[in-house]
C-alpha cells in the first residue's frame, strides 16, 4: 500500500482491520496463529502543511474577486478556518466588538442533506482572532445580508425577517433565506479562482 501511495492513516486502518479479522479466525479455531502478528504496524506519517506565498495570495484574491463566494474564500484565507467551519458560522459565534469568532462546529454533507456537527475535539473548539481586514469583511457581509432581507422578492421565497430564529442554520454567508451553503460549491469557486483560463463564474 505504501508503494501505491496510500496515506499512513489508510495503511494503519487496513492493518487494524486485517488483524481483527485474523484474530477472530484464531478465536474460532480456523487458524493456529495470526500471520499479522509478524507484520509491523505501519507508522503514522505527518506531512507539513503547504502555505501560500504572498504572491500566490494576491493572485488568488484577484482571481476570486468576481466569484459568488468571494467573502467565504477571503474569510478562510484570512483566518485559516476549514471550509466546513466557515460555512457553519452563525452570527452568534462572532463578536466584532472583541474582534474574534468562535468555532463550535462544521458543516458537512451526508447524502443529500447538509448538517452541522459539533466540534469533535477541544482543539477544534477554539476562538479565532480577527484582523481589521476580517472585521471589515464580516461587517460588509452583515450589511449586505440585512439589505437582502429587506428585498424578499429577490429570492422568490419567504423573507428571512419572517422566519423564526430556529429556522435552519444562519450562516454568516447565508442568503436572505438563510439557506446553508454546500462545501462543494465553495470548493468549486476555489478552483475557479485558481484557474487562469476563463470559466463560468459560480
Amino acid at each position: 500500500m505504501e508503494q501505491l501511495g496510500r496515506a499512513g492513516r489508510t495503511r494503519r486502518s487496513a492493518y487494524a482491520a486485517l488483524r481483527s479479522a485474523f484474530d477472530d479466525a484464531v478465536t474460532d479455531g480456523l487458524l493456529a496463529a495470526s500471520p499479522v502478528l509478524r507484520v509491523k504496524r505501519p507508522r503514522a506519517t505527518h506531512q507539513e502543511a503547504i502555505s501560500l506565498t504572498p504572491e500566490q495570495v494576491a493572485q488568488f484574491v484577484h482571481g476570486a474577486r468576481d466569484l459568488r463566494y468571494v467573502r467565504i474564500l477571503r474569510l478562510i484565507l484570512g483566518t485559516g478556518l476549514r471550509r466546513g467551519e466557515a460555512l457553519a458560522l452563525r452570527w452568534a459565534d462572532i463578536r466584532l466588538d472583541r474582534c474574534e469568532l468562535s468555532i463550535k462546529g462544521s458543516l458537512t454533507r451526508r447524502g443529500s442533506d447538509l448538517l452541522v456537527s459539533d466540534a469533535k475535539t477541544q482543539r477544534s473548539r477554539r476562538v479565532v482572532p480577527l484582523s481589521p481586514a476580517m472585521v471589515r469583511l464580516i461587517t460588509e457581509q452583515r450589511a449586505e445580508q440585512v439589505a437582502e432581507r429587506l428585498r424578499p422578492a429577490t429570492c422568490g421565497r419567504t423573507p428571512a425577517s419572517s422566519l423564526p430564529p430556529s429556522s435552519g442554520v444562519r450562516s454568516t454567508h447565508g442568503t436572505c433565506c438563510g439557506r446553508r451553503r454546500s462545501p462543494r460549491n465553495v470548493r468549486g469557486c476555489h478552483r475557479s479562482a485558481c484557474t487562469p483560463t476563463p470559466r463560468q463564474r459560480c
